[in-house]
């Protein structure tokens, strides 16, 4: 992207394209990395030609438009100015003066122009020089100083932010404690709160070396005697990243790294131990033309490494890597895209166990379907579809965090970021959900340490360690917990493979000892690679292995390096970060740190002593730590937090010392081996001091180097699958508990046993949630389908689905073998509708379609009722109950198959499938759970007294079951959500799901692992009934639980239904906006919020509107540009609105921004017109440089994001005060004439248009503030104001020379001044006049007409085309005087003829509107950053997209 200005104020260079990270500079400099001081530049104080009567108060300069200037004009042109040259002020003696004459020849012509060209660009290049002076380096130090201030104050609310969260959840947890004690009966004494029973210690003198690990060699020899012959199977789980079994990609990207390396080893480890049989380690099989064909192939072989155990392992199967194909095809997504297709992959997974437990039965189960003994989860989305696949199995869940959400939304909102930020980049809450569900779901968590544990999991609501030890001590003297579970946390440090490794032999100079066997041995190539970097090869090596991550903390590495002379003197540094062609090919944060660390070595001159090598093999690492021990280096591991630390314990295996940091598991590696020191990461001082100290002192390096070697079998994958496998084996094993299960119908090759394979069909049957059939007019994009054409598009979908052959005829099995298996296709109707009848049209549709087909389709109906009123709701719309083969009810809590009818009248035709209840009992509370529910209610209940009086929520006995608690919710707009229930029972141990029904009007809660989804999964593992074979019929939405029923949608029809969402949500605000405009509403209503009705157009119109803007309305952001021209903007000036929105929309954490662009219903184009004068306007009169920049920008944003295709802009807006704001936006023809601009310049003859576009109030702020003499004060409303009407300002635009001609200086009660003398003030002149002229200059803006509201001066406003602020709302002849231009000379007469009755109410409707003008820090509701985003929401309103 091309920038066409030839020259920039900027002193640096001119750039001109995108940069490497896609950010657009525009011409200027880049901001330095040194800080925020090209961000936060001031704008240039200079003098205009065209001189300002205001000069003196606000030096800013307001440059003249283009079209201001006409060389060839009959007024006169008669201004003096002033400027320097080399800090010299020059004043001509005689002004210039331009007439037109009757007839000039073109010879002529031309050579006026010219000279009149070069007249304007020498006074230019003299302002330009004028702008280097003093008094502008003040203003540009006082912006700094002000946004220095402005983040301090930003960092103290994070940190106040940071603790109000971290007191709430101390204060939910002892409330939680309390309750939960309080129903355990017993107290607990000291002796009950030791540690979880069956830990066996290991035996020590003391502590050092101490690890929670079983390492009693006789305790494991018993233990595999009696287990060597299970034979067991166990099913690993690792979404993410790219997995194969050699030549591991690690370093890749952020997905394949550590975890990776990790859950291959640990499967291939665990393959080889006896008592495994086999070992499935599944993941996503990715077929991507940017990725190895390998990771395409369907299964692969993990070859132990040891192959002398083939003997002792017996008939041992091994381990195998399970692709499994799902999400987005032919494509390699990121981890955090890939939560939509959880579902997919259960389904598909659950197939693959299926399959696997049928042919184990054959080999070692005796024909006894072998189930994994546990089902390991890796990570948040592994943990998630862990959780979902371990209750369709009904078989134990183990699960890795590796990394948690919690910790890292801790973290990165310490950073200042806003939440919405962090959720919309990575999926965090989506994440902490999964993790939370984990919690709920798993019978032992895996951790690397005790800090993750102390430090991490405790942040989590499902987790207490207080309260853990607590049910653990109840569980040991086998005392009833009332329904209360925690999972077991178990410290188990990562295994590593050793067997490869030859420590290298270091003689006391250093120098590595050759192979005696084969002295002539050459040199790894890798050594070559990273010593070709150094001038002095043989000095110590410190190594460094990590990506390049800020969080990994090399560039703090870099900068101790550097600035420690010794160490550089006695040590080279060498890092390895991963694998690269180009740094412009990585990720802006990878690229940046890498740009970073080639900054600080050129900066520290480090040429010949830094290694940084591009590429490495996964096979080269261990060479690459055997370098360092040859050296006599050290390995360092400088991460900012470090979960656990595996390259500490390579580098020990291999001889090499280490430092690390303090914060997490470091810690223990380091308490066990014993290897080296550990820092803190922030400390730059003590990173250098601790490397300096090993390196120089070889005593210390030998005696570190000895006890790692001799201590790292400690961490050998032997000694920890022993314990993970005893942990294992200390579970309840919990397995489906019919006796035998039919394979016969399903199809072991089948590949499509999914959800994602399940037709869903979204009906579009207005049976939303949301309740749009309630209104009197429908808002829905679809409204224009009448019921009739919905029913007739229903029956087509369904006939088009339904198999032609009609020939079978209905079978019923016998016995407790459901019709199911016999159906060619199943119908699953699981539309939730709020009222029956609704319900019933959409099963009578589907049942005629369907049953037009004879016995092949089966229909399964699916609701939140409970059997009775299921079967009275079927009955009174004239069905047959059986019609349907099988009734999932109470939201999935209970499954019954139908059969004959009965004799017996009182008897349901239904038969309960019991086994179902013990396959979803795990965890459940039953009344413990019930008794904690009502007391929750009594708390809704005070909560809301203020608010209603009778009651909210109810308990409905009539409608529960054993597994079922329901609830009656009488007023659901006052309930708490979803998530809180949730929290609330996690935070007493109780786990449970629950599921608001009915519109919202019933509340199940019922097990965790049940859901109607999972039903589904559970009669493919009872009964193998194909999923594939399933239709399932959902509405446009539903029950809380309704999302689990859909398959995994593709990322565009999921855009797009957001995007409806978007519309549906504006539909439903025009009409609640326009049914509050239409009636006659009480005052009461919104009287509190605008207790001045007489100044707006429609109060409660007005009101409406902005409660609909507060629930609704977002504006995304576009992230393109670099400050100082876009993302920044002047907060300090007469254009201060300009800055201050720019800046309250990036940096604050309003809750109007979105970071998700599909939930947008604005976007805005964050650059700063006043910044682009500054920057790249060269007094020439040239706005060329203005107009390209904002071309080049949308030309950015367009190219990369859809958004401003889809609507030509429409749905965008600019915000300016700068006077040439309208001339910058004729860049671009749909910004001019589509989008929305908001202008301080709102001139209508101009081509503003107030239907589209809003005009901005302009405001000046002194450093930031209003100025002292216009804050609202008592003195301020009670000062006495003997002038009628006051004016001070310069002759320029058509207005001025009328007013100034006919009253300057020509009445004592009207004192009208061309300049204000010095010793006057013009605020005390404000202040003590009733009436203030507000006319029009060469613009129709300006901020006199604010000074005036502030300063309760009423305005007088004289001007032609201007389309006054917030006029679309506000009356302003309630508070203002509006006066014709020609009706000027009767100013006098107009003011004395207004009475003091009328001038009073003006006087109050001023004071009343003040608010509306005022810019806040924070923004206050109603205040003038409320306002303007108010006024863009209505011009939102009255766009209507398809």
């Amino acid at each position: 992207m091309v920038f066409n200005s030839s020259k920039t104020r900027s002193s640096g260079p001119v750039l001109r394209s995108v940069s490497p990270s896609g950010r657009f500079y525009g011409g200027v400099s880049p901001p330095s990395s040194s800080g925020f001081a090209s961000s936060t530049s001031s704008s240039f104080s200079s003098t205009s030609f065209f001189s300002n009567s205001r000069q003196q108060h606000h030096p800013h300069h307001r440059s003249a438009s283009p079209t201001r200037v006409n060389l060839f004009t009959s007024t006169p042109v008669n201004q003096s100015f002033r400027y320097s040259i080399d800090n010299r002020s020059v004043s001509p003696n005689q002004s210039v003066a331009v007439s037109k004459p009757n007839k000039i020849p073109d010879s002529r012509r031309r050579c006026m122009c010219s000279f009149f060209f070069y007249f304007y660009r020498w006074i230019g290049s003299a302002q330009a020089a004028a702008t280097r002076s003093p008094q502008e380096r003040n203003t540009r130090l006082e912006n700094l100083c002000w946004r220095i201030w402005n983040l301090a104050r930003q960092k103290k609310q994070v940190a106040g932010k940071y603790a109000k969260r971290t007191a709430k959840r101390h204060l939910l947890r002892e409330r939680a404690r309390l309750e939960a004690t309080a129903d355990m009966s017993e107290d607990l004494s000291e002796g009950e709160k030791a540690d979880v029973p069956g830990e066996i210690l290991t035996p020590t003198d003391s502590s050092k070396g101490r690890m929670s690990r079983i390492s009693s060699v006789d305790v494991f020899e018993n233990w595999f005697a009696q287990h060597k012959e299970k034979k067991l199977y166990i099913v690993l789980i690792s979404l993410h990243g790219l997995i194969r079994g050699e030549n591991m990609e690690l370093g890749r990207d952020s997905d394949t790294g550590g975890q990776v390396k990790y859950v291959v080893e640990l499967a291939r480890a665990l393959g080889s131990m006896p008592g495994v049989y086999r070992v499935d380690l599944l993941t996503r099989q990715v077929s991507a033309p940017d990725v190895d064909w390998s990771y395409a192939e369907p299964s692969e072989m993990l070859n132990p490494l040891d192959t002398d155990t083939d003997q002792e392992h017996g008939e041992s199967s091994g381990a195998y890597i399970i692709r499994i194909p799902f999400g987005p095809k032919d494509k390699y997504v990121e981890k955090e895209l890939l939560w939509p297709h959880i579902p997919e992959f259960v389904d598909r997974a659950l197939s693959h166990v299926m399959q696997m437990s049928k042919a184990l039965s054959e080999h070692i189960g005796g024909g006894k379907p072998v189930w994994p003994v546990a089902i390991h989860g890796h990570y948040a989305d592994a943990g998630d579809s862990t959780a979902l696949l371990s209750g369709a199995l009904n078989v134990p869940m183990v699960f890795t965090g590796h990394s948690l959400g919690r910790d890292k939304l801790e973290q990165l909102l310490k950073q200042g970021r806003p939440k919405e930020e962090i959720n919309s980049n990575y999926k965090i809450m989506r994440r902490i959900e999964a993790e939370e569900l984990c919690l709920d779901a798993s019978e032992i968590i895996i951790t690397s340490t005790r800090q993750e544990i102390e430090e991490q999991w405790r942040l989590y609501d499902g987790f207490d360690p207080v309260l853990e030890r607590k049910l653990r001590a109840r569980m040991k003297r086998g005392v009833s917990c009332h329904g209360r579970f925690m999972p077991r946390m178990v410290v188990i440090p990562p295994g590593m493979e050793f067997h490869h490794i030859v420590p290298h032999d270091v003689d006391n100079d250093g120098e590595g000892v050759r192979d005696d066997e084969n002295p002539q041995s050459p040199d790894p190539p890798i050594w070559s690679e990273i010593m070709r970097f150094f001038s002095n090869p043989r000095k110590p090596m410190i190594l460094a292995l990590a990506r390049p991550d800020p969080k990994k903390n090399l560039v703090t590495l870099v900068k101790a390096f550097g600035e420690c002379r010794p160490l550089r003197e006695l040590a080279n540094l060498t890092l390895i970060m991963g694998n690269r062609d180009d740094i412009d090919e990585l990720s802006s944060t990878n690229a940046s740190v890498l740009l970073s660390i080639l900054k600080l070595i050129d900066k520290y001159d480090l040429y010949g002593q830094v290694a940084m090598p591009k590429h490495h093999k996964q096979s080269d690492v261990p060479e690459i730590y055997r370098l360092g021990a040859k050296t006599k280096g050290v390995f360092i591991n400088p991460a900012v937090i470090e979960p656990f630390g595996l390259t500490l314990i390579e580098a020990g295996a291999h001889g090499l010392p280490i430092v690390a940091t303090k914060n997490g598991g470091p810690v223990d590696i380091n308490r066990v081996l014993d290897n080296g020191l550990l820092v803190d990461p922030h400390d730059q001082q003590a990173i250098a001091d601790a490397l300096l100290k090993l390196v120089s002192d070889k005593n210390l390096w030998t005696r570190c180097r000895q006890n790692g070697l001799k201590n790292i079998h400690l961490f050998s994958w032997p000694e920890h699958c022993k314990t993970y496998l005893s942990r294992i084996a200390a579970c309840k094993q919990r397995h489906p508990q019919w006796q035998s299960t039919d394979f016969g119908n399903s199809d072991p090759d089948s590949p499509s046993d999914s959800l994602r394979d399940i037709n869903d069909i979204s009906l579009n049957l207005k049976l939303s949630l949301d309740g749009e059939k309630g209104e009197g007019k429908s808002t829905n994009l679809d409204a224009e389908e009448n019921s009739g054409e919905r029913k007739s598009k229903l029956e087509k979908a369904v006939s088009t689905l339904a198999p032609k052959s009609t020939s079978t005829d209905k079978v019923y099995g016998s016995g407790k073998i459901p019709t199911l298996k016999k159906r060619k296709y199943i119908f699953v109707i699981s539309v939730d509708c709020d009222k029956a009848s609704d319900l019933l049209e959409v099963v009578k549709t589907v049942t005629d379609v369907g049953g037009r087909n004879g016995s092949s389709i089966g229909f399964i109906l699916s609701t939140s009722m409970n059997i009775s009123e299921t079967h009275s709701t079927i009955l009174s719309g004239g069905l047959n109950p059986q019609d349907f083969d099988a009734v999932i009810c109470n939201s999935g809590s209970e499954l019954y198959f139908t059969s004959s009818a009965s004799e017996d009248k009182n008897k349901l035709p239904y038969a309960l499938e019991s086994d179902y209840h013990s396959h979803i009992e795990y965890r459940w509370g039953g009344e413990s759970l019930r008794k904690t529910l009502v007391r929750w209610i009594s708390s809704v209940h005070e909560k809301k007294k203020g608010q209603h009086d009778g009651e909210i929520l109810s308990e409905d006995e009539s409608s529960s079951s054993n597994y079922c608690l329901s609830f009656k919710v009488k007023e659901p707009t006052l309930v708490p959500p979803v998530k809180e229930l949730r929290k609330l029972m996690r935070i007493q141990a109780l786990r449970c799901n629950a599921v608001y029904c009915k519109g919202g009007t019933k509340l199940n809660v019922i097990p965790v692992l049940a859901s109607r989804s999972q039903a589904l999964r559970y009669l493919l593992v009872r009964w193998g009934v194909d999923l594939s074979k399933m239709v399932v019929f959902v509405g446009d939405s539903g029950d809380t639980d309704y999302e689990g029923l859909l398959r995994s949608k593709p990322e565009k029809k999921d855009k797009l239904n957001r995007r409806r969402t978007v519309e549906v949500g504006l539909s439903k605000a025009r009409v609640s906006i326009r049914e509050a405009a239409s009636s006659n509403r009480n005052a009461t209503l919104f009287s509190v919020d605008l207790p001045n009705a007489q100044v707006y157009r429609n109060p409660s119109a007005l009101h409406q509107s902005y409660l609909e803007m507060e629930k609704r309305f977002k504006v995304y952001v576009y992230e393109e540009g670099e400050p100082p021209l876009v993302h920044d903007g002047p907060c300090k000036s007469v254009y201060a609105v300009e800055g201050r929105f720019i800046m309250e929309m990036e940096k604050s954490r309003t809750k109007f921004r979105t970071y998700d662009p599909d939930q947008a219903h604005v976007y805005f184009l964050p650059f700063s017109v006043t910044w682009l004068v500054s920057y790249l306007y060269e007094y020439n009169f040239d706005v060329e440089p203005l107009r390209t920049f904002a071309s080049d920008y949308i030309r950015l944003i367009s190219s990369k994001h859809p958004f401003w295709n889809r609507t030509s802009g429409a749905d965008h807006f600019m915000l300016a005060c700068h006077d040439w704001g309208p001339l910058t936006s004729k860049a671009n023809e749909d910004l001019f004439s589509k989008s929305i601009r908001v202008m301080c310049n709102a001139n209508s003859s101009e081509g503003f248009n107030p239907a589209k576009d809003a005009t901005l109030p302009e405001i000046k702020l002194y450093g930031g503030e209003v100025h002292p003499q216009l804050r609202l004060s008592k003195t301020l409303m009670t000062s006495p104001r003997p002038h009628l009407a006051f004016f001070a300002g310069g002759v320029h635009g058509p207005v001025r020379p009328i007013l100034l001609d006919h009253w300057k200086q020509r009445d004592p009660d009207m004192p009208v001044f061309e300049y204000l003398p010095k010793h006057l003030n013009y605020y005390d002149f404000m202040r003590s006049s009733k009436f203030c002229f507000c006319p029009s200059g060469y613009e129709v803006a300006s901020p006199r007409l604010i000074e005036a509201i502030y300063s309760e001066c009423i305005p007088v406003i004289l001007s032609v085309n201007f389309v006054l602020p917030f006029s679309d709302i506000l009356r302003w002849e309630t508070f203002s005087v509006q006066v014709d231009v020609s009706e000027i000379p009767r100013l006098k007469e107009i003011l004395t003829s207004i009475s003091d009755e009328k001038y009073q109410s003006l006087k109050r409707n001023l004071r009343s509107v003040r608010r509306h003008f005022e810019l806040n820090d924070p923004p206050k509701r109603y205040d003038a950053f409320h306002m303007t985003l108010h006024s863009i929401w209505l011009r939102r309103l009255n766009l209507r997209l398809t």
